[in-house]
Parts: C-alpha cells; sequence; structure tokens
C-alpha cells in the first residue's frame, strides 16, 4: 500500500457506495431492515461515527496528541460503542446523517494527505497505535468497514426496489 493508492481506496469505495446509495429516496432511508431492525440512516450514521473517529484520530496525531480511538480494544468494547451510537444518532434529522456523510470523506482525505509516506505505511511510527501501520487504521475505519455493509445494503436495496 502507498499513499496515492490508499487516497485512491477512499476515493473509489465512497464513490461506490454512493453509486447505490443514488436511487434511494428519503423515505427509503427510514425503512428498518438493513441489519436487523436498523435503518438504511442507521447504517450511513454508524458509518459516519466511525469515520468521524478516524478524522478525529488524524487530528489527534497531527497535533502530537494520543488519540482516544487507540484506546478502544476488544469487540465487545466496540458493541457497547456502536450501541451508544446508535441511541444518540436514531432520532437525528436524515438531511444532518447525508450531510455528515458527504462531508467526512473530504475530511479524511484531506488529513491523510497531510501524512507524509513514512507516517502512513511504517509499522511502530506511532507508538499509540501499536503494531499496525497508520494506514491500517485508516483502511478499517472507512472503506473496509463500508466493504463490510455494503453487501447488505445492495441486497435491501435489491428486495426494496428490484
Amino acid at each position: 500500500m502507498t499513499k496515492d493508492e490508499l487516497l485512491q481506496e477512499l476515493r473509489a469505495s465512497r464513490q461506490q457506495l454512493e453509486a447505490v446509495l443514488e436511487d434511494f429516496e428519503p423515505d427509503d432511508y427510514l425503512a428498518p431492515g438493513v441489519m436487523d431492525a436498523w435503518m438504511l440512516k442507521d447504517v450511513i450514521a454508524h458509518l459516519n461515527r466511525w469515520e468521524g473517529e478516524c478524522v478525529t484520530m488524524l487530528f489527534d496525531l497531527l497535533q502530537g496528541r494520543t488519540p482516544s480511538r487507540a484506546g478502544v480494544h476488544g469487540m465487545e468494547q466496540v458493541d457497547r460503542m456502536n450501541a451508544a451510537w446508535h441511541e444518540q444518532d436514531k432520532d437525528r434529522d436524515l438531511a444532518l446523517i447525508l450531510g455528515d456523510f458527504r462531508g467526512l470523506r473530504k475530511q479524511t482525505v484531506r488529513r491523510t494527505e497531510q501524512f507524509n509516506e513514512q507516517d502512513l505505511m511504517e509499522t511502530g511510527r506511532f507508538a499509540d497505535l501499536g503494531d499496525d501501520p497508520l494506514w491500517r487504521w485508516i483502511a478499517v475505519d472507512t472503506y473496509e468497514h463500508e466493504q463490510e455493509h455494503l453487501p447488505l445494503i445492495q441486497a435491501w436495496r435489491q428486495q426494496r426496489l428490484g
């Protein structure tokens, strides 16, 4: 992985997800069933939360601070965070969630561009991130996360829109 490849993956993944979402009307975002009882709005808010954590982590690292995201370990803690965020976002306005969705990737790309190749690719460059290079943290919270949820959205889209 190079910096250019990482940036391309961030852009391509978002374009792929946006292409799937473009046929949905606002009411479609509010229908349950994408992931159990979760609506499409909930899934987008969930993706936003993790990407927002990524943007904050990148900002903290650029400022020389320990990112709070570095302290999250284990699926149990992740599941608790997901549940808390879902509770906070469930009544949030769809327009705000979609606005965040559109803006967050731009922030992620902009912050990622501020790091040099060595910062992104070198293992152990940031002690707070353990043995993983920074690009892995970015990938997990952004395009890999989107690719995890994309098949569910596509299947639901097929069922809903035909």
